[in-house]
């Protein structure tokens, strides 16, 4: 084997990637040729501080500088056997990333209906939480039935009443008073009950949101 074909299978050689009879040619090669076997020792040197740097966590500028160089030193080399190397350039590079990547419009689609605005979950917390300071003050009797109760109760009525309202906007549905008779069917409804026992019906119909263009 001659020099140059020698020292471009140190690589190989290294990593034990050869057979058997091109491992026993190389090895009778550096045993009559001072040089190449000079180049063998010093790449093999090199390996075993990179392979022992990386056990022991230490990188310093010149072992990333020998990493870069063999990498490059990996790409631009031919092909062992013979084909030409798959393309791997930034416009392939840059359309197989774009693949991979979830269009935006899709995901802000799906989030903004399972996660609902910020003002609007803050408000939510807010009524959960005086509605279960007033079944705790029930829970404890009478007694704790004072001040805090009737300061409470109001406060819980208004915040559900604008959760509702804020309930019915993000739903895209408007709420309509309408008589009984002219209810349709099918249509949601729910009643509720003013002081001196008159009961009022209220449907639920969807309205499309408006959309104001410049």
């Amino acid at each position: 084997m001659k020099c140059q074909e020698v020292l471009s299978l140190i690589e190989p050689y290294l990593d034990s990637e050869l057979d058997t009879r091109t491992n026993a040619d190389i090895q009778q090669h550096l045993a009559d040729c001072a040089e190449c076997a000079k180049a063998f020792a010093a790449e093999e040197k090199t390996q075993a501080q990179l392979i022992s740097a990386l056990r022991n966590g230490e990188a310093t500028p010149a072992l990333w500088a020998r990493i870069e160089h063999l990498v490059r030193q990996t790409q631009e080399a031919p092909d062992r056997t013979g084909e030409p190397k798959p393309q791997t350039g930034p416009g392939l590079t840059r359309d197989v990333e774009h693949r991979r990547q979830p269009s935006k419009e899709t995901e802000r689609g799906w989030r903004a209906w399972l996660w609902p605005s910020p003002p609007f979950a803050a408000g939510l917390a807010a009524v959960w939480a005086i509605i279960l300071a007033l079944h705790f003050l029930a829970a404890e009797g009478p007694s704790a039935r004072g001040s805090e109760a009737q300061v409470l109760a109001p406060q819980a009525s208004r915040a559900l009443a604008e959760q509702r309202r804020a309930l019915m906007e993000l739903l895209e549905v408007a709420e309509v008073p309408q008589s009984e008779s002219a209810s349709p069917i099918g249509s949601p409804q729910s009643s509720i009950c003013k002081p001196g026992g008159e009961v009022q019906s209220t449907t639920y119909i969807p309205v499309a949101r408006r959309v104001h263009r410049v």
